[in-house]
This record gives structure tokens, sequence and C-alpha cells, in this order.
């Protein structure tokens, strides 16, 4: 069973600077890398994050799994938004083995990523946990509402679903 922990994120304040370590979700993040450098959003704009590309044979072979359920559906709009911000930070996610982290969350909306993993993950952007949301919005968007999950076969999911905030 996965455990849920305050995520860390490794991002860079300035193009060119060394990362610092934040906590918290992409919104808290994105708040304080505005604060340290009122100017990230220029400074970044030009600059696309690697993203976690597999060879056209593998994405072949690749049976990622959505699920359209979970307890409680989420505001499509309020996730949309979280995705949203993880576009904007530019980190690399890292968890440890078995934890989950709530890297986005507002208005009892929130995108959960999980490593299923016996071993620590690291993924090149958020925007991979980005992608993962989006599949699972447009898959699984009731009317305006969201819920479900992302499996992907190499041990890690994302998850959308209604929380406190």
């Amino acid at each position: 069973m996965s455990r849920l922990v305050e995520i860390s994120w490794k991002v860079v304040t300035h193009p060119g600077a060394p990362p610092i370590t934040l906590t918290g979700t992409a919104e808290q993040v994105y708040a304080k890398l505005v604060e340290i450098n009122a100017n990230y959003d220029d400074d970044f704009k030009d600059i696309e994050p690697e993203l976690e590309l597999q060879p056209t044979e593998s994405l072949d072979k690749r049976k990622d799994t959505l699920v359209c359920e979970g307890e409680r559906y989420a505001t499509t709009n309020r996730i949309q938004e979280g995705i949203s911000y993880l576009r904007k930070v530019k980190g690399e996610p890292q968890l440890s083995p078995y934890d989950c982290g709530r890297v986005s969350c507002s208005w009892h909306s929130a995108i959960v990523w999980c490593n299923d993993s016996p071993h620590s993950k690291t993924l090149p952007s958020f925007i991979n946990i980005a992608e993962g949301a989006q599949v699972i919005v447009n898959g699984c968007d009731d009317d305006g509402l969201v819920k479900g999950w992302l499996d992907h076969t190499d041990r890690w999911r994302v998850v959308v679903h209604s929380v406190e905030c």
C-alpha cells in the first residue's frame, strides 16, 4: 500500500542557476518560484523540458491502463488548472518506493503521483504527470466531473480525485 507524502521539487529559479528544493503542491511551488523570480514565466517561456519519451516501437507495445473509478469526483476545470501549473514548473519529480504525493490540489480537486516500484523514481519533468492527468480528463470526464487513475507499465501512476486540500 502506498503512503501519501509531501512532494519535494528539484527546481531552477533562473535559467542556468543551480537547482533548489521546494516542497508542496504545484500551486505552492509555482507561487514560491514567482516570489523568488518575478520574471519566472518570461525566463522559461522558450525552454521545454525533456519528456519521458520511448522509442516508437516501445510506444506501440506500451499498454498503460486507464481506470475511470474512485471514491469521489473532482471538478474537471480545477484539474485542468492543476495540469496547467504542472506544465509551468520546471523540474524533475522524485518519489521514494511505494510513495504517493499530491502534486496539485485546488478546491477539493487533486492530482496525485504514485511510485508503485520498489525503487526510487525520478521523471524527466512534471509534464509527464500533467500528461497522465490529461489522459484521465480526456477519457474519464463525466459532464464536468472526473475521477480515475492511469497506471503506467513502468510502475508509476497518476490519480485524479476529490480530497480536502
